[in-house]
């Protein structure tokens, strides 16, 4: 209703949706996220309940088989919720996955590849999205791709390593750990 300012009826509308979901009434959580992201257009502030309303429909796409639609919705919470950093890198990650499952080896390649210099904030993200796409290089016969997904991801990621401190180690660690 109208008394609540956008941003607090767009959490709202989400966190019904999240309920939903998780009682397996998916016809009636997906209504409620939608509402959530067409609340988002409303709030210049508050954006994280729509951006995260727009990946809870692609999840609930990709569950439904509907491969298309998901990496439809993908794409848009990156575009319409870029300021959303954590939740655009969640839909790059699952989009980069959703074409490997379905063996689009190049788009995933493109997508996950790419993750370390879109967000160089998530640096541990970005070793586990190359390792993904380095496994299935590898796995595949592409032991050429593989080896360089895993070069294309160290280099990008030296500066990080060479910074030090705990987050230099950690991101070392999973380095060594590919």
């Amino acid at each position: 209703n109208g008394e609540f300012d956008p941003a607090s009826r767009a959490e709202a509308a989400f966190r019904a949706g999240e309920i939903l979901r998780a009682r397996g009434r998916l016809a009636e959580a997906e209504p409620r996220f939608a509402k959530a992201v067409e609340l988002g257009a409303e709030a210049p502030k508050g954006r994280e309940f729509p951006a995260r309303g727009l990946l809870e429909q692609a999840h609930l796409k990709r569950r439904a088989h509907d491969e298309t639609a998901a990496l439809e919705l993908y794409a848009q919470v990156r575009e319409r919720f870029s300021d959303q950093r954590r939740t655009a890198a969640t839909a790059l990650t699952w989009r980069g996955k959703l074409l490997l499952a379905a063996g689009r080896t190049d788009g995933a390649a493109q997508a996950l590849q790419g993750f370390a210099t879109e967000y160089p904030e998530y640096p541990k993200d970005a070793v586990r999205n190359a390792d993904l796409l380095a496994v299935e290089l590898f796995e595949s016969g592409d032991e050429a791709g593989a080896k360089a997904a895993v070069d294309r991801v160290r280099a990008a990621l030296a500066p990080v390593v060479d910074s030090g401190g705990k987050q230099g180690e950690s991101v070392a660690a999973a380095l060594k750990a590919m």
